[in-house]
C-alpha cells in the first residue's frame, strides 16, 4: 500500500509530494492532512502544534543514533496522546499549552537493580493536585473506562514487555510484517588504552541482528573467547556468572585507541 500526500490549500502548500510504503510515515502524513484540512478534530492551534511536534520527534528519532532515539520516540508518542485527548475534548486547548498537563509517568534512573527487567516506572492517576496526567488520561479516553487505581502505581519492565510480542503478532496478521524482538545488552569497554562497544546477543539471534546493522563492522566471538579483562567487565557489571553467558555471542566494534588528552573526545 502506498500513500501520496498532496493537499494544496490557501494556507498550506506542500514542499514535496511523497509516496511511501512505510506504515508509520503513512499515519503521520494522514495526521498532517487532517491538521491542515477542514476537520474539526484538529481545528485548534494547540492540537496542530502537538501533531507537528509528534511528526518532528518521530522523524528525528529514525535518523539519529540509537542512544538518542528512544527519548525522541517517547516525546513523539506523548504529543500524539495529547493531540488525541484534545481531539476527544478530554482536555481543553488552554490546558494543552500550559503546565497543567503533565506526562504522568516518572522513573528513577538511579534505581539499584541487577536485572533490567526489574526497572520500575511510576504512573500517576488521570488527575492529581489540580494537574492532568497524560498517559492515564489517555488510557481512559481509549478504553472508555475509568482508571482502575486510586493512587500512584509502580510497574516493572518485565510486567509490560510481553505486550510488544502481542503487538508484533498483530502487525504480522494485518500488514504481513514479521515480528522480531531481539534481546541485546550493550557495554562500552575501556581498558585504559583503548575502548570499544560490546553487544551481547543470544546465539539464536546474532545472524538476524547482524543483517540489520549494515554500517557498523562487527567481530563475533563466543563469550568464552573474550579476554579475561573483558569477561570480568561483563560479569561484574551484571552480577552474573560465566554459565549465564555460555549460549551468547559478543559482537565487538573495532577498538579505538586514545590518550588521556583526547579520551573525552573519543567517548
Amino acid at each position: 500500500m502506498t500513500f501520496i500526500l498532496c493537499i494544496p490549500t490557501k494556507d498550506y502548500l506542500p514542499v514535496e509530494v511523497k509516496t511511501t510504503n512505510d506504515l508509520a510515515e503513512q499515519i503521520l502524513e494522514e495526521l498532517e492532512y487532517l491538521k491542515f484540512g477542514k476537520n474539526k478534530l484538529f481545528s485548534t492551534n494547540a492540537i496542530s502544534s502537538c501533531i507537528k511536534q509528534a511528526c518532528i520527534y518521530y522523524r528525528d528519532a529514525k535518523s539519529v543514533n540509537w542512544r538518542s532515539s528512544g527519548l525522541l520516540y517517547y516525546y513523539s508518542f506523548l504529543n500524539l496522546a495529547k493531540a488525541y485527548l484534545g481531539g476527544k475534548k478530554m482536555v481543553t486547548s488552554t490546558e494543552l499549552t500550559t503546565t497543567k498537563i503533565l506526562h504522568g509517568i516518572t522513573a528513577d534512573p538511579l534505581q539499584i537493580i541487577t536485572n533490567l527487567m526489574d526497572f520500575e516506572i511510576k504512573i500517576y492517576p488521570p488527575t492529581q493536585n489540580n494537574s492532568i496526567n497524560t498517559f492515564s488520561k489517555f488510557y481512559e479516553s481509549v478504553t472508555k473506562k475509568r482508571w482502575p487505581f486510586t493512587g500512584n502505581i509502580l510497574i516493572q519492565i518485565k510486567e509490560i514487555v510481553g505486550f510488544s510480542y502481542e503487538i508484533s503478532r498483530e502487525f504480522q496478521s494485518l500488514f504481513n510484517i514479521s515480528p522480531c524482538v531481539i534481546p541485546v545488552r550493550s557495554m562500552i569497554i575501556d581498558d585504559g588504552r583503548s575502548m570499544w562497544l560490546d553487544l551481547l546477543i543470544p546465539s539464536s539471534y546474532d545472524t538476524v541482528f547482524q543483517s540489520q546493522i549494515i554500517n557498523m563492522p562487527l567481530d563475533k566471538k563466543q563469550f568464552l573467547e573474550l579476554s579475561h579483562f573483558e569477561k570480568e567487565q561483563w560479569l561484574l557489571s551484571h552480577a552474573q556468572v560465566t554459565k549465564s553467558y555460555l549460549s551468547d555471542y559478543v559482537l565487538k566494534t573495532h577498538e579505538i585507541n586514545y590518550t588521556q588528552d583526547n579520551r573525552e573526545k573519543v567517548i
